[in-house]
């Protein structure tokens, strides 16, 4: 026997006890004689195609079932997983009959069902998962994800407590989030692929899927990599695991019979029956070249636009959209009698901690501005990235101020201005000058105030501002303010508080007024309203006790209210699919139906069950 396992015996076969295993060969005629008999080598473990969910195109006489998984496909985001569990080793890839686990004549005869899978089958679907990895890997290799400003908040959430009882929070933020983050992604592929590490690799992404389903809305992109995980394992383990179920279940279960050989794989090693063919020829080609295009799209950005990939910005992308809705404006605002309509957007956003600065020029007219998907859109203003090293110092100068001061960072481009209006609700609000040049006009008194960097200057209440760039580089500035009113309102509470824990130990002697006795659970009396402070108070006071209550919730309650929310979430997605889908085909209906049937679709939404609440009733369609 030979390093192949192949036995070379001369002369005559004798008769030996059949093997349990089923034969490969077929059985020789009686009374044939052979000089030499060689039998096949061991077969390789190889596994049949999985049950799985596909959608199928029959063709041809032998009924034959062409099936695709079905899965959005997003090139920005890598390629999607399908789930599968073929075969990894021991094939060549070759053409095989499409699917016939789920072809019709597999269905009436389990036996054709039952064999091999090429082997390029299983590279295309382990290329998949490890290039949705990498590439959210390489994507992270960003200097705002590197120094953990894109996800900063994140630490706060109970699912880090553990590691924020030996780091603090900055650090788990940049340790943890961002660099475990980005660890793990360049790294899960690898860990998956080999051996030795897929232990390790399978006990990490299954328990970062499960962190993302809960930190993230991202509906089932978590579940669909943690089903995607088993592709990676040894082919085997879903006939094991069917092995190991009652016997009164296996009837329902997949086959756990060894596979049988298929005249579509190629059987490589030393004493190959034949040479790859053509078409196994052609389909390695084609896995490769795919796995290359799923490689190369997500760096394709260059074809419509040069640099769009580089700026690596996802607000950017949002142009064609703000287009669009221009457009639909201007063909609808005519029915209320406007006529040639002009739309201006001013919109102002804050990427990564940076200041807030303008998304698009607010002097041009979104329905008549030019766009294209091969060129620049000139309207669109670019990321002030020279203005990125102010992070820090912007984070110390918010660290310094007292807890009822709020402050606001702005950045704007030369030749614009912003124009504001300070609410009577905010006290003591000032505007200070970090960087350039700007012009303060106060519109109602008609003075003007030029300010260079450093200066400061106190804004009247109640009066709108005009704050124009003078400079020739972007100005910085920074509002300073103190909401006077929710100050009096929170001390207004404090003073409730403290009365009704004096009313509860008796030191509070003094006879209560009757709009207050609703502070010690007793009803109102007939002819009295409710004082807006207690009513305020008593709804802060019945947020405390179900936060407290699912604080102190047992797992069991803890497990029970995660599966309401998951059955609220997927009760929501097949009522609005639903009526997306009547929608389009009789029409939108009224206003205040489609109202009430997004309110029933919306019931239970947001509310957390298993805590000691209970879900109001659904609205009335």
């Amino acid at each position: 026997r030979d390093r192949l396992g192949t036995s070379l015996r001369t002369g005559p076969a004798p008769d030996r006890p059949r093997s349990p295993r089923p034969s490969r060969d077929p059985a020789p005629q009686r009374g044939a004689r052979r000089s030499a008999v060689i039998s096949p080598p061991p077969p390789l473990k190889r596994t049949p195609h999985p049950f799985k969910g596909w959608v199928g195109v029959g063709y041809g006489p032998p009924r034959r079932c062409v099936c695709m998984p079905i899965e959005p496909h997003n090139p920005t985001d890598g390629p999607p997983p399908y789930p599968l569990c073929p075969h990894p080793t021991a094939h060549t890839p070759s053409v095989p009959p499409p699917c016939p686990h789920s072809s019709i004549d597999g269905l009436f005869h389990p036996q054709k069902r039952n064999a091999h899978v090429p082997l390029w089958n299983y590279t295309l679907l382990r290329a998949q998962i490890f290039i949705v990895y990498f590439i959210a890997g390489l994507k992270k290799l960003d200097a705002d994800w590197v120094g953990g400003y894109s996800m900063g908040s994140l630490a706060k959430h109970w699912l880090f407590s553990p590691f924020r009882l030996v780091l603090s929070e900055e650090l788990t933020s940049r340790l943890v989030v961002h660099g475990g983050g980005l660890a793990l992604d360049l790294s899960a592929g690898f860990l998956l692929f080999f051996d030795a590490t897929r232990p390790l690799g399978l006990v990490l992404v299954t328990y970062f899927h499960c962190m993302n389903s809960q930190l993230f809305s991202i509906g089932m992109f978590s579940y669909t990599m943690l089903a995607s995980s088993g592709l990676f394992c040894d082919p085997s383990w879903p006939r094991r695991l069917c092995a190991r179920c009652p016997q009164w279940l296996q009837g329902a279960l997949p086959t756990t019979a060894p596979p049988r050989r298929s005249p579509d794989c190629h059987y490589g090693g030393r004493g190959a029956a034949r040479r790859p063919t053509i078409r196994q020829q052609l389909a390695a080609a084609f896995t490769l070249l795919y796995v290359l295009e799923q490689l190369f799209l997500p760096y394709s950005h260059f074809i419509t636009q040069v640099g769009v990939f580089t700026q690596t910005r996802r607000w950017k992308d949002h142009a064609d959209m703000l287009k669009q809705y221009s457009l639909c404006l201007s063909h609808i605002l005519p029915q209320y009698n406007v006529s040639q309509p002009q739309i201006y957007f001013d919109i102002w956003v804050s990427i990564n901690d940076r200041f807030q600065q303008r998304l698009v020029d607010p002097r041009v007219d979104l329905v008549q501005a030019e766009w294209s998907p091969w060129r620049p859109t000139p309207w669109v203003l670019p990321l002030l990235l020279e203005l990125s090293p102010w992070r820090e110092k912007l984070q110390e100068l918010e660290s310094g101020l007292d807890g009822h001061t709020d402050v606001v960072f702005i950045a704007d481009f030369p030749g614009l201005h912003l124009e504001n209006f300070v609410s009577e609700d905010l006290g003591n609000t000032s505007l200070r000058v970090l960087q350039g040049d700007v012009l303060l006009e106060l519109v109602e008194q008609q003075r003007n105030h030029s300010l260079h960097q450093g200066d400061s200057m106190q804004l009247p209440a109640g009066q709108y501002h005009k704050v124009h760039t003078v400079s020739e580089q972007p100005s910085c500035y920074m509002y300073t303010y103190v909401n006077t009113t929710a100050m009096e309102l929170e001390q207004n509470l404090t003073r409730l508080q403290e009365l009704r824990e004096r009313l509860q130990n008796g030191t509070e002697t003094a006879p209560l007024p009757p709009e207050l006795r609703p502070l010690v659970g007793d009803p109102l009396p007939p002819g009295s309203t409710l004082d807006p402070l207690v009513a305020t108070f008593l709804r802060r006071q019945k947020r405390l006790e179900e936060a407290g209550q699912r604080r102190n919730a047992s797992s069991a309650q803890r497990v029970l209210r995660f599966l309401q929310r998951k059955l609220h979430l997927f009760r929501r997605s097949l009522l609005m699919t639903c009526i997306a889908l009547r929608n389009l085909a009789l029409g939108r209906p009224p206003p205040e139906q489609l109202a009430q049937e997004v309110a029933f679709a919306n019931w239970g939404e947001g509310e957390d069950g298993g805590g000691g609440t209970t879900l109001p009733p659904p609205p009335e369609l």
